[in-house]
């Protein structure tokens, strides 16, 4: 007897307009570099896209982290008072076509985009029995 067996796999498919990060570990309070400034996608997790900010400046001036999506709504907005900072956040992966992380003080610091793509692959395996 003859089997078909389909397999649909999704498969999340990220391009990436930024530096890769400094580790490929995420880093805690105590290893993060000076004058570190780096936004990482790190997988996903319960069905949510992560993003890592990593930041380290040697001023202590007090910064604005905004986050938007691909139509320049604010997801998320937080002041940063202090000059070492790591923090993870979680989108649901079928909000938004781009992110963008946007850092700013007295100028602006650090702006990073992630533009999110889906590509959906099928799979096909036929067995005899």
């Amino acid at each position: 007897m003859k089997t078909i067996l389909a397999l649909f796999a999704a498969t999340l498919s990220t391009t990436l307009f930024v530096q890769p990060s400094v580790s490929q570990k995420p880093l805690t309070y105590n290893t993060v570099l000076e004058n570190t400034k780096s936004v990482s996608y790190l997988g996903i997790k319960n069905e949510m896209l992560v993003f890592e900010v990593i930041l380290n400046f040697d001023d202590k001036e007090i910064k604005t982290l905004n986050i938007y999506d691909e139509n320049g709504n604010e997801l998320y907005s937080e002041r940063i008072k202090t000059n070492t900072f790591v923090k993870q956040y979680m989108f649901a992966k079928n909000e938004s076509a781009k992110i963008q992380f946007t850092l700013r003080g007295k100028k602006s610091i650090l702006n990073e985009t992630f533009q999110v793509d889906y590509k959906f692959e099928e799979k096909l395996v036929i067995s005899k029995a």
